[in-house]
């Protein structure tokens, strides 16, 4: 059996065991039982309880070991302390078991050298047995396509979006996947939690979501990695397939120290991961925000074919801030052409001449907000030297300001300029209704500042550039 096909036993399970398994419950002790989060997302496999004090844990029969269990068993998590983790794992490969899920602690992330030999004894043990370990130190996996939540809290998803995430933490587990468009719901894809990397690591997480075809879009959470060049390897070809988003901790020394003491291990240099992400295609994120705008902006966004970026809106202010915003993103504010420049001079007085960034206010004076601003935004993206857009717009009340509501503008140069992105920047007192409004349409997204929108656009630009440079080697 290779790493994909155990990989697929962890996220795709018929069958599941909790060793371990606790009879306390949410709902009366107040504590957290992944027995009852299993059943309360709507798990459609069998699940079976592992506990020699209990005959039944939240209504299912429960079982004195691993060996009692009729039947096969697909997935087990073990909720041990370490010192019964030797012999529950043997139990789990002497029934056949290929996937096992350590929830435990105090092994490789201890501080004495006895929870080192536990791990690597029960990693040898797995492996000898054609079995595989997620963790330890690990909450485990998520699939929200099929309820399958190995966690102790529910997913609370509502819309499931196609995002395969690794992480070294639980925190990105319960999170928004990401900050959701406007109108378009509560998201979560697929999650699976490293732990201590003591056997299963990102690249294999990583061919696995590479043949997954409810995966768009990878997202990892790291701390360190193992077997850096087969990782390297790995990500340099799902990355021509499938977007990658790296979040790498630890960048500086204090926060290199607190990951040792997380899960046991240290971070690395973080300007050699630097040079590698960029060579493998990974596009790394700086922190939470940026991670957040790229997943939305990478589901919803086409990409962006050239360094040319236009700036349109009703206000000159705009025009510095949008300018430094994208400039320091290594992209361009372009010069128009000449016919795309006649063009807009028509619509001006003849005191002033239009040009990028574009403020329509002179243009809006005489014809009309809404007219003017349609045909500045039409013929702005017609240009062949703009690969891109920011059209900056004063949020108001619809049914107060009906003259400046510019949301089916926006909405329609989206549907006529599809392989083009458009971000837009609101300021006023609706913004959050008018992203409400403009977001549930596709191909337009909403970001609170210019600069996190120049960051959304550059990490277009450069997955494309990646793309077509690698493929004419």
């Amino acid at each position: 059996m290779n790493v994909v096909q155990n990989l697929k036993l962890f996220f795709e399970p018929h069958s599941l065991a909790f060793i371990g398994a606790s009879r306390k419950t949410a709902a009366k002790d107040g504590d957290t039982n992944p027995v009852e989060t299993m059943l309360r997302d709507g798990y459609k496999g069998k699940i079976y309880p592992v506990n020699p004090n209990a005959s039944e844990i939240m209504g299912l029969k429960s079982y004195p070991s691993i060996g009692d269990v009729p039947g096969d068993v697909d997935l087990v998590v073990i909720s041990l302390p370490r010192e019964g983790l030797i012999k529950a794992v043997t139990e789990c490969v002497q029934k056949g078991i290929k996937a096992i899920i350590l929830y435990s602690m105090g092994l490789d992330d201890g501080e004495d050298d006895e929870g080192k030999r536990i791990q690597a004894e029960a990693i040898r043990i797995a492996r000898e047995g054609g079995a595989r370990i997620v963790g330890p130190n690990t909450f485990g996996v998520i699939n929200a396509f099929n309820g399958l939540n190995t966690y102790w809290a529910p997913m609370y998803t509502e819309q499931t979006i196609p995002l395969g995430a690794v992480c070294q933490s639980g925190i990105f587990s319960y999170r928004s996947w990401p900050e959701p468009p406007a109108g378009r719901g509560r998201m979560v894809g697929k999650v699976l939690d490293l732990g201590n990397l003591g056997d299963i690591d990102y690249a294999d997480v990583l061919e696995f979501y590479e043949s997954d075809p409810q995966t768009e879009l990878i997202f990892l959470h790291m701390e360190r990695v193992k077997a850096g060049r087969r990782f390297l390897e790995i990500a340099r070809r799902v990355s021509l397939k499938k977007p990658i988003l790296a979040l790498k901790v630890g960048r500086t020394p204090e926060g290199a120290r607190v990951v040792a003491s997380h899960t046991g291990a240290l971070g690395g240099n973080d300007g050699v991961y630097d040079g590698a992400f960029r060579q493998s295609g990974i596009i790394r994120v700086k922190d939470v925000d940026e991670l957040d705008d790229l997943i939305k902006t990478f589901l919803f966004l086409p990409l962006m074919k050239g360094k040319g970026v236009g700036i349109i809106g009703h206000v000159g202010g705009i025009k510095g801030m949008g300018t430094d915003a994208f400039i320091s993103q290594c992209l361009e504010i372009p010069k128009l052409t000449p016919d795309t420049l006649a063009q807009m001079g028509k619509l001006f007085p003849s005191w002033i001449k239009p040009f990028n960034p574009l403020d329509t206010w002179p243009a809006g004076i005489l014809h009309g907000y809404q007219e003017s601003t349609e045909a500045l935004i039409n013929l702005m993206l017609s240009d062949i030297n703009i690969s891109g857009l920011l059209f900056v717009v004063w949020t108001v009340s619809q049914d107060e300001y009906k003259a400046w509501d510019a949301t089916q503008i926006a909405v329609k140069a989206a549907a006529r300029f599809p392989d083009k992105p458009i971000c837009t920047w609101g300021y006023g007192p609706d913004a959050s209704g008018w992203r409400a409004s403009l977001e549930k349409n596709p191909g337009i997204l909403y970001f609170n500042t210019p600069e996190r929108a120049a960051r959304a656009l550059a990490a277009l630009h450069h997955r494309w550039r990646f793309l077509r440079e690698t493929q004419s080697i």
